[in-house]
């Protein structure tokens, strides 16, 4: 497998994060702090982060979910140690309508504070076909070995830069979503 290297120069990933211009994300922001502190998603939040995530795309998948169902998967991998466990327990079948992408996302609104530059090398990125573009992949793999290089080059690049995860992630989405499409770049 080729490294995952960015696109532009590490210095600039703190203005591309200034530049995200995707729909407001303090709705999942605070069901991830939520959930957090609860130890697990509530149906209301699971579907809220659902929605912010794949704009509706497998609704009709993951609103069969159950309360307890979500609560119960949830808090299995919120609590979670061994890594492939806290990843693929979340993954369909165990939540219906839920693959790596929703999971990266489940993980990283919930395990730690992603907007705290202090956790960036204990959170999760949020993997996504924007984020691999920057990071020169153009296909993503459905592999724990693909998903937790992804995680660990995430965390040194927020490390490296002083960047929150969230942070991190909105710099590469925007890159992509300014680049990829050849759309003029943000001042």
């Amino acid at each position: 497998m080729s490294e995952l290297s960015l696109k532009f120069p590490k210095a600039d990933l703190p203005q591309w994060a200034r530049c995200y211009s995707y729909a407001d994300d303090e709705g999942v922001l605070k069901a991830g702090e939520r959930a957090r502190t609860a130890g697990h998603f509530t149906k209301k939040d699971f579907l809220e982060v659902c929605e912010w995530k794949t704009r509706g795309r497998p609704r009709r998948y993951y609103t069969r979910n159950s309360e307890d169902d979500i609560s119960r998967v949830t808090a299995l991998a919120l609590s979670s140690t061994d890594e492939p466990t806290r990843l693929w327990t979340l993954v369909a079948p165990n939540l219906k309508g839920v693959q790596m992408p929703t999971a990266s996302v489940l993980l990283h609104l919930a395990v730690c504070d992603p907007t705290s530059a202090a956790m960036a090398n204990t959170a999760y990125p949020i993997i996504d076909f924007r984020a691999l573009w920057s990071l020169n992949c153009e296909k993503r793999r459905d592999t724990f070995q693909f998903w937790w290089r992804y995680v660990e080059t995430c965390r040194a690049l927020a490390t490296e830069a002083g960047l929150s995860m969230r942070d991190l992630d909105r710099a590469l989405w925007e890159y992509s979503n300014q680049n990829q499409r050849n759309n003029s770049c943000c001042t």
